[in-house]
């Protein structure tokens, strides 16, 4: 993965790390939303991170109570194409 990343970077092109898959093995939604807190603090630390979930009720559910929760105002859900458009703006690191 780090070489896949830094030859997008030697290209120019935005990459970005998936950090974490949500839901891939089944997760209920109390492992999602810690995941989703993790992700939260580790965004703080790094500037934004990618996340995988799928359109699941269990995984919506999830995300709609973590996001009315308190830790949820500290970061800004966006698709992955804002982070990247993001880094692409920043130019080369």
């Amino acid at each position: 993965l780090g070489t896949a990343l830094r030859g997008a970077a030697e290209a120019g092109v935005p990459a970005a790390a998936l950090l974490r898959d949500l839901d891939g093995d089944g997760q209920d939604g109390r492992v999602i939303r810690r995941f989703l807190d993790d992700a939260a603090r580790r965004a703080g630390q790094e500037g934004g991170v990618v996340l995988l979930a799928r359109v699941r009720a269990e995984t919506l559910s999830a995300l709609a109570l973590w996001g009315s929760a308190r830790r949820a105002q500290d970061v800004a859900v966006a698709p992955v194409s804002a982070l990247l458009l993001e880094r692409a703006a920043e130019g080369p690191s």
